[in-house]
């Protein structure tokens, strides 16, 4: 064959497509007998007529860029159907003038417009989703929840580095960011346990298993008999009634009963997914309109910030006085009403966190009687937050419920609506996964209850677990029970090392310079303010983030101490020294698998110094352009939150 194809068939020079046609084919045939039988072959056989025949006895197929090109397209396109494919025989030099070539043509174009339509397909920009960041609810974008907030994503970024082997100046992150005990080393009780393993198992392998008083306490086994009972044949797994089952919330109207000195119905009871699932639920009911305003203290639990935002309402925030030890004061109760009413909104509820999430104070009587006092006069529904009921420590303080302090009002308080939280996953108990709580209504508009008892219906019920455990927490096992001793000494060991942490942790952070803290009396939490140099806060603000959050991001990155920012609580501008905190709840998490470097020194007593040590194995320096501690002017103070739960 010569490369020019200049020896062509006679009766094919006559019409040039014709011709084009053949001197493709010729070359796509050849290259078909080339991967049979060699190139060196190839260039031994005559240009003729001859070559033609050979190459159709040795190709299957033509190529279909042969038959394109000779419909006049310009530049291969990607393989069409088999339909184009002609078999070599009916191609041969004999037979090339039977060939349909308008047929040929017609095809090609209809197959190049149908590829034009699939590379258009390919390379046009997908439409938008219709659900996107500007159709989405907008409430929901501006929802914020500060404690698995940027600070934590950074540090799980972080946790990844140290499992990949990336040498940095600590081998694990130390988690301050949530109230999570049994994550960070807390023991679970084992009585609950056993009794919620007795549940879960199908009897003929649980209570009635004749090896169960073998390997189970006989009070443990009597106990999880009762609550499968209580809750039928489908045991744990299976719906229960919508505020939760009947025998459970009776144990809560008894442990309420026997707590306050005055009887509660179980009807008043909603056992629910945590306290936050019941928050949500009355939040949502209370909530009627954009100019809806609830009264909530700063610091608080985001939460209620979060929720607000979600529901469209406007969060009035009350400041806790901290020269009174975070003290709630009538004063600045009032303040936050009228603000609110300033601005056309409808004040309809005041939230309380005793014991305090995240300042850690007990109120006294005294200071609830004056809370309580002022949600009767303007007609406020009083929710209180009391989850950490079990968690005091100081020797001074003592915990009231709201609803006891009301009822012994008598007629002063008569009017009061109130709302009551508590949970499985704070006290001692620290069983944050099990989802159990519940909420009393006090003094609700039987109508109001009947449409929470409708929003509940929407969930069907809590989980079952969640609701076992809430009865358990509430009747725990009696003197002269099987169980009693053990439990006893896990609950007295578990309150006296929280109590030992806490004050640890205060006094710890108190003699560092830079830091103050008021004493944790209670809750899971201290709340320290630390001082900022002024020069921080002009970074902060070239990076466009929040001095606090500045902090905790260098705290992560130089320590690998995971903190909240203060502003996440809702602190600002509390007085003229600029007091924001920044919240913690110690909890530490070895990373596995990650490549293990000597731990860091132990911070000298002045955290600038321990902060600014030159960089080495255990250490790092701030960001050149965060100033240390120590060159902070006075008066200049933003803050952190530790909880006395690791890390000292």
């Amino acid at each position: 064959l010569d490369a020019h194809y200049r020896l062509k068939p006679p009766h094919l020079l006559q019409d040039r497509r014709k011709d084009y046609l053949a001197r493709t084919m010729t070359s796509t045939l050849a290259s078909a007998a080339s991967s049979v039988i060699g190139t060196s072959m190839l260039r031994s056989f005559s240009a003729s007529s001859q070559a033609l025949a050979l190459g159709s006895s040795l190709a299957a197929r033509v190529s279909v860029r042969a038959l394109r090109m000779a419909a006049g397209a310009t530049r291969p396109l990607p393989p069409p159907s088999n339909w184009y494919l002609l078999q070599s025989t009916a191609i041969a030099a004999n037979s090339i003038h039977e060939i349909n070539w308008e047929e040929l043509e017609r095809r090609a174009r209809a197959q190049r417009e149908a590829d034009a339509q699939r590379t258009a397909a390919v390379t046009k920009p997908p439409r938008p989703r219709s659900l996107n960041e500007h159709t989405m609810s907008q409430k929901l974008r501006q929802m914020e929840y500060a404690v698995r907030g940027e600070v934590l994503v950074r540090a799980e970024e972080i946790e990844a580095q140290l499992r990949a082997g990336d040498p940095l100046p600590f081998s694990e992150i130390t988690y301050a960011h949530n109230g999570n005990p049994q994550a960070v080393g807390q023991s679970p009780i084992t009585f609950f346990r056993q009794v919620l393993a007795l549940c879960d198992l199908p009897p003929e392998c649980g209570i009635d298993h004749p090896m169960a008083p073998h390997l189970f306490p006989s009070d443990a086994i009597k106990r999880a008999r009762e609550m499968h009972a209580m809750m039928g044949a489908g045991g744990t797994g299976a719906y229960t009634h919508t505020q939760g089952i009947l025998g459970f919330r009776q144990d809560v109207a008894d442990f309420i009963t026997a707590r306050d000195g005055h009887g509660v119905s179980p009807d008043h009871l909603f056992l629910t997914n945590g306290a936050s699932a019941a928050i949500q639920m009355l939040l949502t009911a209370v909530i009627s309109t954009d100019d809806d305003a609830v009264l909530v203290p700063i610091p608080q639990y985001p939460i209620y910030s979060g929720m607000l935002s979600l529901l469209g309402a406007h969060q009035a925030g009350y400041e806790l006085d901290e020269s009174r030890d975070w003290a709630i004061t009538p004063e600045r109760l009032q303040s936050a009403v009228d603000d609110a009413r300033a601005l056309g909104k409808a004040p309809r509820a005041c939230v309380i966190i005793n014991p305090g999430n995240p300042t850690g104070q007990v109120f006294a009587r005294s200071t609830l009687e004056d809370v309580i006092r002022f949600c009767v006069r303007e007609r406020l529904v009083l929710m209180a937050d009391e989850v950490y009921q079990e968690n005091v420590y100081a020797d001074d303080a003592h915990f009231v419920s709201a609803r006891k302090v009301a009822i012994e009002m008598g007629h002063e308080a008569s009017e009061l609506e109130l709302v009551s939280f508590h949970s499985t996953s704070k006290g001692f108990i620290g069983e944050c996964g099990r989802r159990g709580g519940y909420m009393e209504l006090h003094n609700i508009d039987p109508y109001v209850q009947a449409q929470l008892f409708k929003l509940a219906s929407s969930g069907l019920c809590s989980a079952v677990p969640g609701q076992a455990l809430t009865s358990l927490m509430v009747r725990p096992p009696l003197p002269g029970d099987a169980s009693h001793e053990q439990y006893a000494a896990e609950v007295g060991a578990i309150r006296h090392s929280l109590a030992e942490k806490s004050k640890m942790l205060v006094d710890g952070l108190n003699s560092i310079e830079g830091f103050t803290c008021n004493e944790a009396k209670g809750s899971m939490y201290a709340f320290p303010a630390v001082k900022v140099p002024e020069r921080a806060r002009q970074v902060a603000a070239e990076r466009g983030m929040s001095v606090d959050c500045l902090y905790a991001m260098s705290l992560l990155e130089t320590t690998g101490v995971c903190v909240v920012p203060a502003s996440g609580f809702g602190q600002v501008r509390s007085h003229p020294e600029c007091c924001a905190k920044l919240p913690a709840v110690h909890h530490k998490r070895a990373v596995t698998g990650a490549h293990r470097r000597p731990p860091p020194p132990r911070p000298s007593r002045h955290l600038s110094h321990a902060l600014r040590r030159p960089p080495g194995r255990g250490s790092r320096r701030l960001p050149h352009n965060v100033p240390a501690i120590h060159e902070c002017p006075r008066g200049r103070r933003r803050g952190v939150q530790v909880a006395p739960q690791g890390l000292l």
